[in-house]
Order: C-alpha cells, then structure tokens, then sequence
C-alpha cells in the first residue's frame, strides 16, 4: 500500500498485519506500485520519478 509522504506499508503476512517499510522514508507523494513477487517492484512517485524496490533484508 502506498501513500503520501512516502508511505509505504508492507505485510508479510498476506495481509493481516501490516508496517511501515522506512526505505522509502524520504520519497514525496507515491502514486502508483506495481510488484512482481514479493520482494521486487516499481514505485511511481511525485515528478514522474520511478523508484526501483527490492524488499527490505531487515525489519521495516
């Protein structure tokens, strides 16, 4: 789930519990995510920027 203020919120629980990913702490306004699996993926933020996210090796 992505938000404003470079919320990104992950769940390695399917879904039941989710918590903020703090690699993305500094990034402005999130638009889009697009994931393949469940450590890789593509992040659309403010200014058309795309941000390339492979999962965190530690606790967010």
């Amino acid at each position: 789930v992505a938000g404003g203020s470079g919320t990104l919120l992950r769940s390695l629980d399917g879904g039941e519990t989710w918590e903020k990913d703090k690699t993305v702490a500094s990034a402005p306004n999130l638009y889009a995510i697009e994931f393949f699996g469940s450590d890789k993926g593509f992040i659309l933020e403010q200014g058309n920027v795309v941000l390339r996210y492979v999962g965190a090796k530690e606790n967010a």
